[in-house]
């Protein structure tokens, strides 16, 4: 599972548009807006530039997992 709401206050505090990280990610904004709207869930290798643009953590935005 994905936390959305984390990716979108990401982007919202680093002050991106969804047109600006699909650009640095290498996929359209119709992808990001998917992917923050919870109809998505990114591949790996999109998660990893998501969260290098974003600067967070993958744990912060993979949720559901066993600790």
């Amino acid at each position: 599972m994905i936390n959305t709401t984390h990716l979108t206050l990401r982007r919202y505090a680093l002050r991106l548009t969804q047109k600006q990280v699909s650009e640095m990610v290498g996929v359209t904004t119709d992808h990001i807006c998917r992917i923050e709207r919870g109809k998505m869930v990114p591949k790996t290798k999109t998660l990893v530039a998501l969260c290098r643009v974003l600067k967070t953590e993958p744990n912060k935005v993979i949720t559901g997992w066993a600790e």
